[in-house]
């Protein structure tokens, strides 16, 4: 049993020692505060436990927020409710109602001019036997022409 104790109080002596050496070689608590590892003056917290706190902060809200979010019903069915008005309601003013019809209308005008561009000729039409009619050997007065009556099996009952 000496022998033990003799070793234990040799491994403790090992161990003071070795931590004493580590406390002597730590910085000094000025150098501490400049990297923001102990506090500062009178604010009792660092920077870097300050910057942790708000971002836990601020993720606690966004949780929250989130949480509510998902509970929320959707827009057609606030409007159902009648809590909310459809999308160009009278929440928008007149000023701004009519350039969105403005705008929404020239919106539709260009991708209506875009699908006429984008279809087949008249004459095309007729040789892949789409339409029914006599070739043009003119383009069209206005960019549209009205077609030839539709055949007998196609025309309305009298």
């Amino acid at each position: 049993d000496a022998d033990a104790d003799a070793g234990a109080s040799i491994d403790a002596n090992a161990a003071k020692e070795a931590l004493s050496a580590k406390l002597e070689a730590r910085p000094a608590a000025t150098t501490l505060r400049r990297q923001s590892i102990l506090p500062q003056g009178a604010e009792g917290e660092c920077r870097t436990i300050a910057a942790k706190k708000k971002s836990l902060e601020t993720h606690v809200v966004s949780k929250q927020l989130s949480a509510k979010l998902e509970k929320q019903p959707d827009a057609a069915e606030l409007e159902r409710a009648r809590i909310i008005q459809p999308h160009g309601g009278r929440r928008m003013s007149a000023r701004i109602q009519g350039v969105s019809r403005t705008l929404e209308r020239r919106m539709t005008s260009q991708k209506l001019g875009e699908t006429m561009q984008d279809r087949p000729e008249h004459d095309e039409l007729v040789k892949a036997n789409v339409l029914q009619g006599i070739l043009r050997t003119s383009p069209p007065r206005h960019g549209f022409s009205i077609a030839s009556p539709p055949p007998a099996n196609l025309a309305p009952p009298r």
